[in-house]
């Protein structure tokens, strides 16, 4: 929520997050978006010119000294576009007492129109508000992009600042401050490869300085990396070499204890021979010693006393499955457990990764075991084993459990066993969409990898990092994880080829798309559940016989290894998306049985949600894109069917976002049903403006007020219809409040938010004191379990607060109360599901982006008004954007005449036409959405 103007630029700053946008733009700001020659044209003169551009500067001494020219080093490590300050000098990183620019050189700079200048002026001072403030929102040159960058760099918004880098990049290739820059953002994201790279870029340019600093510096990047991976690839090289562990020596041990420790474990299972086994004693003897027990010498003299006429043949095969030289590793297991060779049998499980098809005997094994180390990896397995399987209700079992191995698990002792409980929770949170959770646990887990020298975890939590990212749609950034991965471990071609064609999918970019897709089917490995969607996405696109071989090859393959009945309905899926774009029948019919198949399993089964959210999408999609008159009332029986709605007679749009297919249905005022089907598109929905035909709205203008039932990803666009019309989202059945007492109505006010936010409290004037029928929530008394209290029985709520996006904190948008005694302050949508609201209120959420929406998510609403919804409420009102002090006075001049019986979507049209007129300066009232 935003102050008044006259307190906007000092609060607003303070609570501006980082990555925030300044949504002025300066006049001097040249605006090349909507003309690419114009861009080509200046940056060809850019480029022409640049060789002179340090001569053809302004060399005033009013200049100079503004922009420290004269300084013997820099006082920040990225660079500047302004020739001036972009000199090459040393860069000082100690922290020094910056001269302040007298107020007569910035009236100068000002004067003279030296603009460039005046954004290099803030920027090495490492004033990066006030650089912003002169930049434009979006870049209009490559220089403008490079400059953007710097500050979104600083402020840790490290997506952002890669996505202006490829802006200034694609139109200026060589531009070297970009180049420079972007290899910073490599550096400061930990990605030793890229960044090396990208500094080797700048070195081929020649500059004068900035090419020697970047050859060293790509250089002692990749001395640190080829150390960590050469220490790593020594000792894992062992377990494929007879008898190569005892040839190590004991620092190998030390450096990297938990791969040992991996490695050990197959020795002693591959070892054909009681002496073999003897001649790791003093190995198992040294690796107790840093752990701290002797359960390693206790196994080595267990396994020293078996028959070994009985274990040497298994040993030897169990030897030849870690060289991918056995044909039948069930077999082996089989003999392994008949023989009562347990050890061996649980390697052949675990190498195979079979234990979700022997469940009861892994447990079994794991009971046995009094080895610390195997008895935390395997109830880590199993844990995870019980969330994959689907089963109801277990996910919260599931966390529990893994919650209490990593929280109990000594880094110091058991790094490696840590680093593999935590990539497990990070998976499961990854599931539930509870990215924030997520990306805390793998950004902790990758530096405990790191610290500890466990290579191959490195590689596993910056692919997890990549995972979160495009959950997030934060392509720049995934893409650098994925690529830093390949660079890591050429033999994760398949994923990272795969997840850069989920990427190039999600960025409209089909040939990108079925680029990576066929180096992924060239790699020689199996693809996986995404890359069999993917192979589906693409069939509407057309494929070769050759694509259609390779998607029944792996469909066949993925169904022969999976287990879970979740699994299996999403691969029907896969298959009735893949064969509608070959035989629409059997495609339809496919998608049915997946649906119907789906129903039965739990909610709970993600597989299970994801299949019955996106088989309705892909049916309705394929309803609409030739709907004739005889299939209208098919297509909006599969609309109801899937929103569990019924369509209304008249007054309705139905938006089915289906990525780079769009659906509209209109029923017009007289109940006409108009459809509108875009199958090519080349852009996300965004605020949903314009994306309605002109036919369509007209048919609607006669609607006192129509209700929209759009999909998950499109739950939040603003402009899906004009602002003079009264609309609303429908996103549950209609709700009556129940017969009960008189109003109640709940005013939360005044919170005091956590200081680590770095909010200002906010000062709201409510009504006078003790008005009947009214409960007020103020300061102290503003706490989330006090809010949820009084929240049950409320039947109008009104929240006055801040409402914030962290990402980094919780993966929706929620509101900031005042910490309780618990340590609680967030009102978040999972917090709001599980206390229903019993007296169906409308709710007035005046806090700012309460209303932002997930333009990715298919699997169910996002945020907090669909929450709201959920558990209760009869009609709730929220923003998109960050509103003013006066979105109180909007909402109780809208909440009047609810009360005075106007519906809630006419009453918010009625009284946005009403402010619009008298206050048109105010547009973010056409932000103001309502969900019933």
């Amino acid at each position: 929520m935003l102050q008044s103007p006259a307190s906007e630029g000092a609060r607003g700053a303070a609570r501006r997050r980082p990555g925030h946008r300044v949504t002025s733009r300066p006049r001097w700001t040249w605006n090349f978006r909507g003309s690419r020659l114009l861009w080509l044209l200046a940056l060809v003169a850019g480029l022409a010119a640049g060789t002179f551009a340090l001569r053809q500067a302004r060399r005033t001494p009013a200049l100079e000294r503004v922009l420290l020219a004269g300084e013997p080093t820099r006082r920040i490590e990225a660079r500047v576009t302004h020739p001036l300050a972009d000199h090459h000098r040393p860069f000082r990183a100690e922290p020094s007492v910056v001269p302040r620019v007298p107020l007569k050189e910035l009236a100068w700079l000002e004067r003279h129109q030296e603009w460039r200048a005046l954004v290099a002026t803030y920027l090495i001072r490492a004033q990066y508000v006030q650089a912003r403030a002169r930049l434009p929102q979006e870049p209009s040159t490559p220089d403008d992009a490079s400059d953007l960058a710097v500050v979104a760099l600083q402020e840790k918004d490290f997506n952002e600042a890669l996505r202006l880098l490829d802006v200034a990049l694609d139109a200026a290739p060589r531009h070297p401050q970009a180049l420079w820059n972007r290899a910073l953002v490599l550096r400061e994201l930990d990605l030793p490869f890229l960044a090396a790279n990208a500094f080797d870029e700048v070195a081929r340019l020649g500059e004068p300085g900035w090419s020697e600093e970047a050859r060293a510096e790509a250089l002692r990047l990749r001395q640190d990396i080829q150390a960590r991976r050469l220490a790593w690839a020594t000792l894992q090289a062992n377990v494929r070499s007879p008898g190569g562990l005892t040839r190590l020596v004991s620092s190998s041990f030390s450096e990297l204890p938990g791969t040992a420790r991996v490695v050990f474990y197959k020795a002693v299972r591959s070892s054909p021979s009681r002496d073999a086994v003897l001649a790791l004693l003093p190995i198992a003897q040294q690796l107790d010693a840093l752990q701290g027990d002797a359960s390693l010498e206790g196994y080595v003299r267990h396994v020293a006393q078996r028959d070994f006429r009985k274990r040497a043949p298994l040993a030897r095969d169990y030897g030849l499955l870690l060289q991918d030289a056995h044909a039948n590793p069930e077999e082996l297991l089989k003999q392994a457990l008949a023989a009562g060779e347990e050890d061996i049998a649980m390697g052949v499980m675990l190498d195979q990764g079979t234990i979700a098809q022997h469940p009861e005997v892994f447990a079994a094994l794991i009971k046995n075991s009094d080895d610390p180390w195997v008895r935390m990896m395997g109830e880590g397995k199993l844990a995870m084993q019980e969330f994959s399987s689907g089963r109801a209700g277990r996910a919260g079992q599931v966390e529990a459990a893994l919650v209490a191995l990593h929280t109990g698990c000594d880094a110091q002792r058991f790094a490696y066993r840590c680093l593999d409980i935590a990539k497990s929770l990070t998976d499961l949170y990854i599931a539930l969409d509870r990215l924030a959770e997520a990306q805390g646990l793998a950004s902790r887990s990758l530096a405990l990898a790191r610290a500890s020298g466990e290579w191959a975890f490195e590689r596993t939590f910056l692919q997890e990092l990549s995972n979160i990212a495009i959950s997030r749609y934060e392509s720049p950034l995934a893409r650098a994880y994925l690529q830093e991965s390949l660079e890591r471990d050429p033999e994760q071609c398949v994923y990272v080829h795969q997840n850069l064609a989920n990427l190039a999918m999600l960025d409209f970019d089909i040939p990108g798309e079925r680029r990576h897709m066929e180096l992924a089917l060239q790699c020689g490995q199996p693809l996986t559940k995404l890359g069999a969607y993917l192979l589906a996405e693409l069939a509407r696109f057309g494929v070769s016989d050759w694509e259609v071989e390779q998607f029944h090859r792996t469909l066949d393959a993925l169904r022969r290894s999976s287990s879970s009945s979740g699994t299996r309905v999403w691969l029907r899926f896969i298959e009735g998306q893949f064969e509608l774009e070959r035989d629409r029948d059997k495609g339809r019919h496919l998608l049915r049985q997946a649906i119907e198949e789906a129903r039965r399993l739990p909610d709970t089964d993600l597989d299970a949600r994801n299949t019955r959210a996106h088989g309705y999408s892909a049916l309705i999609l394929d309803a609409g894109r030739d709907v004739r008159a005889e299939g209208i009332e098919e297509l909006l029986a599969l609309v109801a069917e899937d929103r569990r709605i019924a369509v209304p007679m008249r007054c309705a749009v139905v938006v089915e976002d289906g990525h780079s297919r769009l659906l509209i249905v209109v029923r017009g005022a007289q109940g006409e049903v108009l459809t509108h089907f875009d199958g090519a598109r080349t852009r996300s929905l965004g605020n949903g403006e314009g994306v309605i035909p002109a036919h369509q709205l007209e048919a609607l203008r006669g609607c006192q007020q129509v209700e929209v039932l759009a999909s998950p990803s499109a739950l939040g666009s603003t402009r899906i219809l004009p602002t003079e019309m009264a609309w609303s989202y429908r996103v549950g059945h209609t709700v009556h409040p129940p017969p009960g007492p008189e109003a109640r109505r709940l005013i939360v006010h005044n919170v005091e938010p956590p200081r680590e936010l770095g909010l200002p409290n906010l000062s709201v004037r409510t009504l006078r004191p003790g008005t009947p029928g009214v409960i007020e929530l103020r300061g102290a008394q503003a706490t989330l379990p006090r809010v949820l209290a009084e929240m049950e029985q409320a039947t109008e709520i009104e929240i006055h607060a801040h409402g914030l996006s962290r990402p980094e904190l919780f993966d929706a948008p929620f509101v900031a109360l005042t910490r309780g005694s618990d340590g609680q302050y967030a009102l978040t949508a999972a917090r709001l599901r599980q206390h229903p609201l019993k007296r169906a209120p409308v709710v007035f959420l005046a806090a700012c982006g309460t209303a932002s929406r997930n333009p990715l998510s298919h699997k169910q609403a996002f945020g907090l008004p669909d929450a709201f919804i959920e558990a209760g409420a009869s009609a709730v009102l929220a923003a998109t954007v960050e509103v003013p002090d006066t979105v109180g006075l909007f909402f109780e001049a809208v909440g009047r005449r609810i009360r005075d019986g106007a519906p809630p979507a006419v009453a918010l049209g009625a009284e946005r036409a009403a402010w619009l007129k008298t206050r048109p300066q105010e547009r973010w009232v056409g932000d103001v959405l309502i969900f019933e």
